[in-house]
């Protein structure tokens, strides 16, 4: 029926699946239909409508949906997507079980009534940008994980919905992108916020973390407005965790297995987190761009990344500590125009990466050398860009005398003095 708008459902008892029956990825001549009906009495024994009205773009309307459905995942995905009007539904059946993708991207307005029997809403409305109301969850037994993506980038979602108390797994990515300015209260069963809050921002506060999370990879990364986190209790993977906020209070991150861009780009920063004793991990990027920071927080021993982690830290004042066990400093200091001292370890490591520690530092005078190595002067990228490898002597003559001759005495010949200890050179 290609000019039909709208639909009055029946049939004659036997249908127990509507899958794709109007998925019109594959049915171009129905996505004009804009109201259907489903007819009282008819459809008892219909359980799959999964991907039903996938892409009926100009859908606005749909009414009486039999409550014998149990599973409507992708049922409405893109629906209404041309609708001015947007999509309303009437109902939810009464014996669903999944709204797993079910409106995601769809025009929908208001999700009536969810049943209590739901047990898994990831993706439920995942881009849907007309969405805005109240979602109470408190007392639903939703699966493991299976609130993930469930808001995802519903743009326009003000309210912050209420979860419920006994959820357990991951909410990645749940409130990404939406203009919720209170987080919800999270579940400590919660083991993941990855992405949880990301772009969220309108986001000002989050009251409490869960006690057994251990990822949070981008959890608040654009939060532009955010300011105000629990003190205590992060640990695990924080991966962007608090980039691009307007974090500016003290945080004890207890234990982490990667640090990289954790503060990037947080403006504000000016009271000096606390970082593990431990880590064996990245700390690359961890404080690049924190202008206001005055003093860096003890560096983790076990680290072995710090490229570019404190990079145009303008105010940074003092030099950061640098592990026997740290293999890349490229960009480390870079644009750190206060710092005037630095010491850098040689007695356990080979430094890989060293391009433009140093650049712009323009009051560096002193640089102090922990330890002694006997054999390698790939000392890369202390001065300029970089550094083939040199002979000794005209690294010494062209380079290490001029810049740091307040600390380094040369002998010419086949040795060199490091901190008054004579060292021979092979």
């Amino acid at each position: 029926y290609p000019n039909c708008t709208e639909l009055y459902l029946f049939e004659d008892g036997s249908v127990t699946s509507l899958e794709s029956m109007y998925d019109t990825n594959n049915m171009n001549t129905a996505r004009q239909i804009e109201n259907v009906h489903f007819m009282d009495g008819y459809f008892k024994n219909l359980t799959n409508f999964n991907r039903t009205f996938r892409h009926l773009d100009y859908l606005k309307r749909v009414e009486n949906l039999p409550n014998s459905i149990t599973s409507m995942s992708y049922g409405f995905e893109f629906a209404g997507s041309k609708s001015s009007e947007g999509l309303t539904l009437t109902n939810l059946p009464s014996n669903l079980t999944s709204l797993y993708n079910t409106f995601t991207a769809s025009a929908l307005l208001k999700c009536p009534k969810i049943p209590k029997s739901v047990k898994n809403l990831s993706c439920a409305f995942s881009s849907c940008k007309r969405l805005n109301q109240e979602f109470d969850l408190s007392d639903y037994n939703i699966n493991k994980d299976d609130l993930s993506y469930t808001w995802n980038q519903c743009s326009s979602l003000t309210y912050t919905p209420i979860l419920p108390t006994n959820y357990t797994g991951s909410l990645a990515s749940a409130f990404q992108g939406t203009k919720i300015t209170t987080a919800p209260v999270l579940p400590d069963g919660v083991t993941s916020l990855v992405s949880a809050f990301r772009e969220c921002k309108e986001l000002t506060t989050v009251s409490n973390i869960p006690s057994n999370c251990v990822d949070y990879n981008n959890a608040f990364r654009g939060c532009t407005k955010l300011t105000s986190v629990p003190e205590t209790g992060w640990k695990g993977n924080m991966l962007w965790t608090f980039s691009y906020t307007l974090i500016n209070q003290k945080i004890v991150i207890n234990s982490a297995s990667d640090l990289s861009s954790t503060f990037a780009y947080c403006g504000s920063l000016n009271i000096t987190p606390t970082l593990p004793k431990e880590m064996k991990g990245s700390m690359s990027n961890c404080f690049k761009s924190c202008p206001n920071l005055v003093t860096p927080p003890q560096t983790p021993e076990g680290v072995t990344d710090m490229n570019c982690a404190y990079q145009y830290c303008s105010n940074l004042e003092q030099a950061p500590y640098i592990p026997d066990s740290v293999i890349n400093i490229s960009y480390m200091i870079c644009g750190c125009s206060k710092i005037t001292e630095i010491t850098i370890p040689l007695d356990s490591i080979l430094f890989n990466r060293v391009e433009n520690a140093f650049q712009t530092c323009t009051a560096l005078t002193r640089v102090y050398w922990r330890g002694i190595r006997t054999t390698d002067w790939n000392l890369l990228g202390f001065g300029k860009s970089t550094y083939e490898q040199e002979d000794l002597k005209d690294l010494v003559n062209n380079h290490l005398e001029d810049l740091y001759k307040d600390k380094i005495k040369i002998s010419y010949g086949s040795k060199i003095t490091i901190n008054d200890t004579e060292t021979t050179i092979s």
